[in-house]
């Protein structure tokens, strides 16, 4: 029988054509892997970037988007980030919103590798300081840079009420210290005393201090507050003036150095090039301290520096 060579070759061109859909759709499938997901309520005057809008109108007009584009906005009237990791520092930043949200490097599980505190921070533009939100994450890094969420929680403060002030390491290297301020006047501080293990995070102690009249006052409350993701917020027990001036002394501001000794580490908690040190039996005075570390200054003022309180002597005053 005689070959139709035209039909011959449109069979053959169509073959081709199959052939290319699937290996190009194939390849859409295998690279289309999102990173970090930051999802916002979505308001009509909304600061959100143009990118997040027009992947959630897509999304409505696409209904058969894959399931890493399903898991990208299922929360997106919940103001969260959904991680998807490890991640590298550059990952997250890139994804992070400018002026919205601050990155503390510590580390908080004392194994020598570098973690991330990632804290919402005030609107401080325009000389206003507004509260934009209280979220707060902790990632652990790993020896290759990568990051894993640990902990989705809250940063404790509020609208009107208590603004983040710093994230500061713990002396042992176990968890870090968030402290707060009240927004009104800058003080009282609220501190609070983070730890982990395996995943498992709790707030150990809150220390408040401030000032009463023209005395300050520096209350310790010890605590075993499990956090998590739904963790309400931490009851507190109130205190009237008169409690506070009685219960809550402000600890000594004299130290003696009981180490051999007590490295003075920089307003980052680094140490200095080259160190600084006080040496055994040395006696210093603070104008600032918290369960932690104490913070002095040398060098006839000129220089201001942190120093591990496990290294010394609290000297009545």
């Amino acid at each position: 029988m005689p070959i139709n060579h035209k039909k011959y070759l449109l069979l053959f061109g169509l073959t081709l054509m199959i052939s290319a859909c699937k290996e190009n759709s194939t390849l859409i499938n295998d690279t289309q892997t999102p990173v970090l997901n930051l999802v916002h309520d979505i308001q009509p005057n909304s600061f959100e970037n143009e990118r997040q809008i027009s992947d959630i109108k897509d999304d409505e007009d696409n209904k058969d988007v894959s399931s890493n584009k399903t898991e990208q906005l299922i929360q997106v009237n919940s103001q969260k980030f959904i991680f998807n990791g490890p991640l590298s520092l550059q990952e997250i930043e890139k994804d992070l919103v400018k002026n919205q949200f601050k990155i503390f490097t510590l580390d908080v599980t004392a194994d020598g590798i570098d973690d991330l505190v990632i804290s919402r921070i005030n609107d401080t533009s325009g000389n206003l300081n507004l509260h934009q939100g209280d979220e707060l994450y902790i990632l652990i890094g790993d020896k290759s840079g990568k990051y894993k969420l640990s902990l989705s929680t809250s940063n404790h403060t509020d609208d009107g009420g208590f603004f983040l002030s710093n994230i500061i390491p713990r002396s042992n290297g176990k968890g870090f210290i968030l402290s707060t301020y009240f927004s009104s006047r800058g003080y009282p501080f609220k501190d609070y005393y983070f730890i982990g293990n395996n995943n498992q995070w709790q707030i150990k102690e809150v220390v408040i201090k401030g000032y009463l009249g023209e005395d300050q006052f520096y209350c310790h409350h010890p605590q075993s507050y499990v956090v998590n993701s739904s963790s309400s917020a931490l009851s507190e027990d109130s205190m009237s003036d008169e409690d506070i001036s009685i219960e809550c002394p402000y600890p000594s501001t004299k130290f003696r150095v009981k180490a051999d000794t007590a490295e003075i580490l920089d307003e980052n908690f680094k140490s200095r090039f080259p160190p600084n040190y006080y040496i055994k039996g040395d006696a210093i005075e603070t104008f600032d301290q918290n369960e932690d570390w104490v913070k002095v200054s040398y060098k006839n003022g000129t220089k201001f520096g942190w120093i591990d309180k496990r290294d010394l002597t609290p000297v009545s005053d």
